[in-house]
């Protein structure tokens, strides 16, 4: 059973509406999105003693830092695939360069070298890769990149309405894929963690949600 968010009562079956997405607590006499509170039990059954495979906790004086890190399997088709398809290519343009100079026939090479360093930054992500969280007194910084290079934001705990695991825009081996969602006061969507595996995105979100809950 699902609980009221304002005064934590049972909220039982009779009083949902899936199809309508409302879930109303006879107590408080308020309406409330059935999905919400669904979304918020799950993330509160999340043992955050027992973080899942490839994810890391870091408790220091510098705040909790939560990483998921894990090589993908991918990289046995990219790698071989890149190693062929690139090195072709790019010996074409050097040869091309070395007999030829600098050309109008050169620019038949230029995507080829854009998409040589387009895999090159798969690789490497996939590699190297992590997805982190780091909370430090009012801030959570979100990072997704390589060594330090990515894209980081930061948000002020005190802007944040909820934290959720929700359906994304696209999908991924012919079903919808989630990602992390983080609502704004000012109704502004941050969206997180897409490449992270489900329990990973469970643990992080559940843990946002706990420590943000405690600022």
């Amino acid at each position: 059973m699902l609980k009221c968010p304002k005064c934590a009562s049972l909220i039982p079956d009779s009083d949902f509406n899936v199809s309508t997405d409302i879930a109303y607590c006879r107590r408080c006499r308020i309406n409330h999105s059935y999905k919400s509170l669904l979304e918020d039990s799950e993330l509160e059954s999340v043992d955050l003693d027992e973080p899942p495979k490839h994810v890391y906790v870091r408790n220091d004086w510098n705040g909790y830092r939560i990483r998921y890190r894990k090589v993908s399997p991918a990289l046995l088709f990219f790698i071989p695939f890149t190693a062929v398809w690139s090195g072709g290519s790019m010996f074409g343009m050097y040869k091309s360069v070395m007999d030829s100079g600098l050309s109008f026939e050169t620019l038949f090479f230029a995507p080829f070298f854009i998409g040589t360093c387009v895999l090159v930054c798969a690789i490497l992500f996939m590699l190297l890769g992590y997805t982190q969280a780091t909370i430090r007194d009012n801030n959570v910084e979100l990072f997704t990149g390589v060594a330090g290079i990515g894209r980081k934001r930061v948000i002020n705990t005190e802007d944040i309405k909820s934290v959720a695991v929700s359906d994304a825009r696209y999908q991924s081996n012919g079903r919808t894929a989630t990602e992390i969602q983080i609502k704004l006061g000012n109704g502004r969507m941050v969206k997180f963690g897409a490449f992270a595996s489900d329990d990973a995105k469970n643990f992080f979100a559940g843990y946002l949600k706990k420590q943000v809950k405690h600022k």
